[in-house]
């Protein structure tokens, strides 16, 4: 891992300020650096003795409080964007102040809020602390099942575009003082190779994926610079199985901190944001609720729990895909078995298939096949033409689907063996196949040209609400810059307003309703497949769900909040000017 050290702060720490002689008292001296979202304009130190704010010399973001007394006991203030105020210590002797043992005893900064990067005394022996305006963030991207952003980056004709975890991860700061991401490949991938099939099947590296993110965070916190440090803010994104290591990953996270809080080093994580796309687990490839199969669970130090409380992150948002009926996608709710959810936990059902939520299709005329058919007759003979007109009514209505239009592909007549005992006469009407009739067979297919920008809604959707809650997000907008040396671009997250308009629409009037039917139509992708050996394996249709979700196909799998890890300390947001600041309650 190759994170950046800051060593921007040593640099600082060797400035010495000026100072009046010793005999007049030390002066206390408060550097500022900026956080991404807080910047050192936005935070105002103010200390008090006995309630009395001291005299202050400021220029930039150093802060020069002059002529303090070796006796007497100070308090230290800041106030974020002109509105919230935030105790740094409290009644502190000055003279204890000068201690490093004392000063690392205070804590600053545990409970949210400006973090301590160092302490100093100058040669003239004054006080400086430098303090980080707001926690470091670090982000963590799992992507789903067979998705890669290198791989599906290789071929820009291939059926793949790079999932919504991609894009996101693209806009999170990576390599930046305070701020980095880590992207963990999608189960079953690996960069510049092929997939591994029974990786793709059972998610044997289920463990290893979520191992290499607490790995990951483990090094960021753990870093010389940060010995100061209490906190660490953690903003954790997955889709598909990828949600389910996100979800994971946060169980994981809370146990070490609850249980072994010195494997993080002196500062401890908070998990400020959860952005699970469809969440499916599918672990051992049963499409089941258990998670814990010993090859995809033996190298973490919890068991896999993806059970999700008020207390797991500050804020989940979790878009699920209502248009999804595969088997072996069952939906791993956040609602509880009464449909309840926690006031800081939003799940909405998005009209769509699983990757028209989490991304990932491409731009593509798809092929659907049916069940094959046989005709009694030849394809030439009279009445044929008619039958097959009556035998694609009754499939699309057999198939229903807005605007399908069934085709058929003849094949070579033959004799019946044996093997068909009733079919369509010329006139469409069904009667017994004697052996050694004529019969013809026929592949009916559908071919329908899809636009794939629906998942672009749930990306600006996640991205819009990560970001009211502090997630530091650069603009999507940024995506228009990374593209392919010939030009075309990596990540397109355009979204239309008529699109927008058209999804909140339909979510508002229903999977019953004209809207629905219009995103049926253009842009939602049939997933579940009717023929193939392997497609009948991993994408047939649902048909023995003991709870379903809305569609009454899918399969659900319930949250049970009271089973998810406990976070030691709970976390308040305080919205500020455009601001957000997690505090702990």
């Amino acid at each position: 891992m190759n994170h950046a050290i800051p060593m921007a702060v040593n640099n600082i720490n060797r400035l010495v300020i000026a100072s009046p002689d010793n005999n007049q008292g030390k002066n206390l001296i408060v550097k500022l650096v900026a956080g991404h979202e807080i910047k050192s304009a936005d935070v105002e130190p103010i200390l008090f003795c006995n309630t009395r704010p001291q005299a202050c010399q400021s220029s930039h973001s150093h802060y020069n409080f002059k002529h303090l007394d070796d006796n007497k006991r100070y308090t230290l203030q800041v106030k974020i964007a002109a509105q919230l105020t935030i105790t740094v210590f409290s009644e502190q002797q000055l003279s204890d102040l000068t201690d490093p043992k004392k000063i690392t005893a205070l804590n600053i900064g545990v409970n949210g809020g400006p973090q301590l990067l160092s302490h100093t005394i100058t040669a003239h022996g004054h006080i400086e602390l430098t303090l980080l305006t707001e926690p470091p963030s670090f982000g963590v991207f799992f992507d789903g099942t067979g998705n890669n952003r290198i791989n599906d980056n290789i071929d820009l004709e291939d059926d793949k575009e790079p999932t919504n975890i991609t894009k996101l991860y693209e806009i999170y700061p990576r390599g930046e003082l305070y701020t980095t991401s880590h992207y963990v490949e999608g189960i079953g991938t690996k960069a510049y190779k092929s997939d591994s099939i029974l990786d793709l099947a059972i998610a044997s590296s289920f463990d290893e994926r979520v191992l290499e993110a607490l790995k990951e965070l483990q090094e960021f916190i753990d870093q010389q610079d940060y010995i100061f440090m209490q906190l660490v803010t953690v903003d954790v994104f997955g889709f598909s199985r990828g949600a389910t290591a996100a979800r994971a990953f946060v169980n994981q996270v809370h146990n070490i901190t609850v249980n072994n809080p010195n494997y993080w080093g002196n500062a401890k994580p908070m998990i400020r944001f959860l952005g699970p796309f469809d969440t499916v687990s599918s672990i051992g490839g049963d499409g089941d609720d258990n998670h814990n199969e010993f090859y995809a669970s033996d190298n973490l130090p919890y068991r896999v729990n993806i059970d999700i409380s008020r207390h797991s992150a500050g804020v989940v948002y979790h878009p699920v895909a209502y248009d999804e009926y595969r088997d072996n996608f069952p939906l791993h709710t956040l609602q509880d078995a009464r449909g309840n959810t926690p006031s800081n936990i939003i799940e909405v059902a998005l009209p769509g298939a699983h990757a028209d939520v989490g991304g990932g299709y491409s731009t593509q005329q798809t092929h659907i096949n049916f069940p094959r058919q046989h005709l009694v007759g030849r394809r030439n003979n009279p009445g044929q033409h008619a039958a097959l007109q009556a035998l694609k009514a009754q499939l699309e209505q057999a198939y229903a689907w807005p605007g399908i239009n069934i085709e058929f592909k003849a094949m070579a007549a033959k004799l019946n063996q044996g093997t068909i005992r009733r079919a369509p006469n010329a006139q469409g009407q069904m009667r017994r196949v004697r052996d050694n009739e004529v019969i013809t067979p026929y592949q009916p297919f559908w071919r329908r040209s899809i636009d794939n920008s629906l998942p672009h809604y749930a990306l600006h959707k996640m991205h819009q609400i990560a970001k009211d809650n502090g997630v530091p997000f650069y603009p999507l907008s940024e995506l228009d810059t990374k593209r392919h040396k010939n030009g075309k671009k990596l990540y397109p997250y355009e979204l239309s307003i008529s699109l927008k308009n058209s999804v909140e629409h339909a979510i508002m009037q229903g999977p019953v309703s004209v809207s629905w039917d219009t995103l049926r139509e253009h842009y939602i992708h049939h997933s579940h497949k009717y023929t193939g050996f392997v497609n009948g394996l991993a994408n047939s249709k649902e048909e023995k769900a003991l709870h379903t979700t809305g569609n009454g196909v899918r399969e659900v799998f319930f949250n049970d909040p009271a089973n998810a890890a406990i976070n030691i300390k709970p976390f308040t947001k305080h919205q500020l000017r455009g601001k957000t600041v997690w505090l702990a309650s």
